[in-house]
């Protein structure tokens, strides 16, 4: 009877120790979070998502944040120094043309990426009056915005 009882108390120990790896993704506290890496060419990233801010991210950095769950645009908000005549930092918004789902109580990632599709949201009225281009991959449209800035 003994060796039986020992038995049952080993397979309990065992048991109770396993976790629960079908669930390794959701959160212990339950929150719905939104990682999101900057793996792109540039510097001076700023990531949005809804109404929270990511804060700047430099190449190869990255953030995490609580958001709500559901399906949002993630807008980018980027900063580009002009090397003209005079000194200047400008400022542009672009959102991404895919929308990104964060499920509930689980971590979502997001690699931002040089070939990210992206839409001119603006920030520089004459970038876009002056007929650059408002859509196509994160490199083509930032390296197109410098330009516009070096020639101001």
């Amino acid at each position: 009877m003994k060796k039986i009882l020992i038995v049952l108390i080993c397979y309990m120990i065992i048991f109770a120790a396993c976790g629960d790896d079908a669930n390794s993704d959701n959160k212990s506290d339950g929150s719905t979070t939104l990682t999101i890496t900057n793996s792109t060419d540039f510097n001076g990233i700023q990531p949005f998502y809804g109404d929270v801010d990511f804060g700047m991210l430099n190449r190869g950095q990255s953030a995490t944040k609580e958001v709500d769950y559901g399906t949002n645009y993630l807008y980018l908000m980027l900063t580009a120094m002009s090397t003209a005549q005079h000194l200047g930092e400008h400022t542009s918004m672009w959102g991404m043309t895919e929308v990104v789902t964060c499920e509930e109580k689980q971590n979502t990632t997001l690699t931002i990426t040089n070939n990210t599709t992206v839409e001119f949201g603006g920030g520089n009225s004459g970038y876009e009056t002056s007929g650059g281009a408002t859509t196509g991959t994160l490199k083509t449209l930032f390296d197109a915005y410098i330009q516009y800035n070096n020639d101001l």
